[in-house]
């Protein structure tokens, strides 16, 4: 689970190639950086947001990971439509139990695994029109649900759609715009669960996919939310409040990642550093 963090500083260590851990290295090379961003932090009581994850792709089945109070892991399967290629976000309510899940296409019913009201085309475009035969997304680190800060019955999914596409597996490089980032609002009135608004923007501008990160602020009440502007230097620092939304401020540094980077962006488990590589 994420702690409270308060900004402070950004340092940079840089990381010499080494060697290919996935797949993802492919032709284009490897640049890896190490961004080690120092908060001011103080414990939070644990919460049970982060309990429930569900994994799997096309004809693998869908194996939905539950956690307990003790932290002792369940494994089972669920039937859902949905498949989990590199987009999956979940998020589940106080008691634990899993709420909604995401995988970058669509939001479903923790519950009753089916699409919510009005829960489709979430990141339409193109690559949702290209990618429809699979049912997945291939984003990752590009979703994040938040529970709203103003209102005890709605969800927030923050999200990254694909305008811009690198898929090293087939040698498919389409660039056809920006990332933007992008927010949908989620609803739960009388276990009547519907999608408020979707896909409305926040950031139009070409950001990195894997970017999307968030921290509890130091207050325990408000959020930090960052994502990386692609080919160059800067990240983005959104401060979600109870009375806004918005860029904060934007973290420099000496180096930039490339256009087609494809990264990852991490809390600490006890908010006091943030990686990104």
């Amino acid at each position: 689970t994420m702690k409270n963090c308060l900004l402070n500083k950004i340092k940079k260590l840089t990381l010499s190639p080494h060697k290919c851990f996935s797949n993802l290295c492919g032709n284009l090379g490897l640049f890896i950086g190490l961004l080690i961003l120092t908060f001011i932090s103080q414990p939070l009581q644990a919460q049970k947001e982060d309990f429930n994850w569900i994994f799997g792709a096309y004809d693998t089945g869908r194996n939905h990971f539950q956690w307990d109070d003790d932290l002792n892991l369940t494994i089972d399967t669920v039937a859902t439509t949905a498949s989990f290629y590199l987009t999956n976000s979940a998020i589940s309510d106080e008691d634990g139990v899993l709420s909604l899940y995401t995988n970058g296409r669509a939001i479903y019913n923790g519950q009753t695994h089916q699409i919510v009201e009005n829960g489709d085309s979430i990141n339409y475009g193109w690559y949702w029109e290209y990618s429809k035969p699979s049912n997945n997304f291939s984003a990752q680190n590009s979703t994040l649900f938040i529970n709203s800060l103003n209102n005890e019955n709605e969800s927030l999914l923050f999200h990254l759609n694909a305008d811009t596409v690198v898929n090293v597996y087939v040698n498919l490089l389409a660039n056809v715009g920006g990332r933007n980032l992008l927010l949908t609002t989620v609803t739960n009135s009388n276990n009547q669960i519907r999608v408020l608004s979707k896909n409305q923007i926040i950031i139009e501008d070409t950001l990195v996919v894997g970017s999307l990160a968030a921290c509890r602020h130091a207050n325990g009440r408000d959020w930090w939310i960052t994502s990386q502007e692609a080919n160059n230097n800067c990240l983005n620092v959104l401060l979600y409040t109870p009375d806004t939304l918005y860029l904060h401020h934007k973290e420099c540094v000496s180096f930039s990642y490339d256009y087609y980077n494809i990264s990852t962006a991490k809390f600490s488990p006890d908010g006091s550093k943030f990686i990104y590589a």
